[in-house]
């Protein structure tokens, strides 16, 4: 009997990939008729330096035990952290939730490494939200201080901070603590329209310890006088954000088990010869309940472009 293949995806924390675990369905769905899957979280970012450290060295045994034939990595922290361990090692690595150039995070000409590769759209974002509220003038966009959100303001957000884009004045905020985050929240309807919420994974609440994403956005969401847009797909439903612009975490599981197969299927093609997956289309998606809340009506090209939840 053939033996199976196995895949090890490792990413640096549970909520780590902003958009929810919805990329591990896909990437299931996909592969796991033919390949032994497994799943390891080094839940960093959450500790003192020295307990990452230790969770990541854990992270290596895991793997060292597990065996795979394929490692993914399923965050800019995981690919930063471990993307040069396993391509020195020679271990074919296939990357997702990346929202930089990934040759900042490895060592360029990488041979065993490629990947999905998206950033969130915020100019898309820009753009519709004028299409949705067409009086919009001024917009907050909030990010917790995380490793992800720091990238995301050095390759978007800055260029965007205090200047208009569709004729929209947008302002960038990176938050510490829930505290300051509820206080802007409270007090955004004196200086803006509407909020767009990036990540929020990181928020400090009492004795340092992260808020829970999910009571973030619901929070936020309740408690906003003005209403709340997302860059990320969990960000949107019934108790959450109105709508959002996003590259799915389902489609870059997707387009990442498909890089893996193909890797799996021809062991003597490098990753590298097998380019990157650049995703720049992203799905438009709106809360039903939200829309009927801040009494919103779409016009008959957003409804035939998008898709709902509740």
């Amino acid at each position: 009997m053939k033996k199976q293949k196995k895949i090890l995806i490792i990413e640096s924390s549970h909520t780590e990939l902003a958009s929810g675990n919805n990329y591990k369905k896909s990437i299931s769905d996909y592969l796991k008729n033919n390949y032994l899957i497994s799943y390891y979280s080094m839940q960093l970012n959450k500790n003192t330096k020295k307990k990452n450290e230790e969770n990541i060295i854990n992270a290596l045994e895991y793997f060292d035990k597990f065996e795979p034939d394929l490692v993914m990595l399923a965050d800019e922290i995981a690919l930063k952290l471990l993307g040069d361990k396993f391509n020195q090692a020679k271990i074919p690595t296939v990357y997702l939730g990346i929202k930089k150039d990934p040759n900042e995070l490895i060592a360029k000409d990488s041979l065993y490494i490629t990947g999905v590769y998206a950033k969130p759209l915020i100019l898309e974002t820009a753009s519709y939200l004028k299409q949705v509220l067409p009086k919009t003038k001024r917009a907050l966009i909030l990010v917790d201080r995380s490793k992800s959100s720091e990238i995301l303001y050095e390759e978007i957000l800055k260029n965007l901070n205090n200047n208009f884009v569709f004729g929209i004045h947008f302002q960038v905020e990176s938050i510490e603590n829930f505290l300051n985050w509820q206080a802007i929240i409270v007090n955004s309807k004196k200086n803006y329209d509407v909020i767009i919420v990036g990540y929020y994974q990181y928020l400090k609440g009492n004795y340092d310890k992260n808020i829970d994403s999910d009571e973030v956005i619901k929070w936020t969401s309740m408690n906003s006088p003005i209403p709340i847009f997302g860059l990320l797909d969990n960000s949107v439903g019934k108790d959450k954000a109105i709508a959002g612009i996003v590259v799915t975490q389902i489609n870059q599981g997707y387009e990442a088990a498909k890089l893996a197969e193909k890797i799996l299927i021809h062991p003597r093609v490098l990753p590298k010869s097998i380019p990157p997956v650049y995703l720049e289309k992203g799905s438009i998606i709106f809360s039903k309940f939200q829309l009927k809340k801040w009494k919103i009506k779409l016009s008959k090209n957003l409804v035939h472009d998008a898709y709902f939840v509740e």
